[in-house]
């Protein structure tokens, strides 16, 4: 059974940011999905300023639990007034796309609020 959840273990954190190579600094965050207490896909994220930077996903080829993923780690900022969402640079800028979370050159989201309103995934 898929079970998505935030790891709140700084150990454990720390253990999955070295085994996927995201530099474990101050405020970082992470969704985990996993089967069986297998993982099967991470997110990392930190809160800025001006809403969330997404730093690393990473779903093993399974775009549905990418794109899951990243929108779970987003509704942290649901009803929150600074909502934009960045993607690192090194974040796979076809999924992105493919998932419709960016369109062109810019690597952000203006508003997870206004995404998930007019998202027509999110719809149904």
């Amino acid at each position: 059974m898929l079970k998505m959840r935030i790891v709140t273990d700084r150990q454990e954190l720390s253990f999955f940011a070295t085994k996927c190579g995201v530099a474990d600094r101050q405020g970082l965050c992470l969704y985990l999905a996993e089967n069986r207490g297998e993982p099967l896909g991470v997110c990392f994220y930190r809160f800025i300023e001006e809403g969330m930077e997404i730093l690393y996903a990473d779903a093993g080829g399974d775009t549905a639990l990418f794109d899951g993923l990243i929108r779970a780690a987003m509704a942290a900022l649901f009803d929150h007034e600074n909502d934009r969402v960045f993607f690192a640079e090194t974040m796979n800028r076809q999924l992105l796309e493919e998932c419709r979370f960016i369109t062109g050159d810019e690597l952000c989201i203006k508003s997870a609020n206004v995404f998930f309103q007019t998202c027509k995934n999110c719809k149904n």
